[in-house]
């Protein structure tokens, strides 16, 4: 069995990017949008759902902060 990725609270605790605040503010705007989004650790990065993905963050570079839209969400509560 694989092992489980770490919670949110987990990884933030431990990364170690020169653009954490910029993350966090970021992370806290996308949360904001509905009460129907969450969040995971997904492909080692955070990433947002309602009930499909549709937002990861990519970290590799640590000059900014990269953001994959994955589908357009018509409608968050919905």
């Amino acid at each position: 069995m694989p092992p489980k990725p770490p919670t949110i609270s987990e990884f933030m605790a431990t990364l170690d990017h020169p653009q954490k605040p910029a993350i966090n503010h970021l992370r806290k705007l996308i949360l904001a949008l509905s009460p129907t989004v969450t969040e995971e650790i997904k492909w080692n990065s955070p990433s947002f759902r309602t009930t499909e993905f549709f937002a990861t963050t990519n970290l590799r570079s640590k000059v900014g902060i990269g953001l994959i839209l994955r589908q357009w969400i018509a409608a968050l509560d919905s």
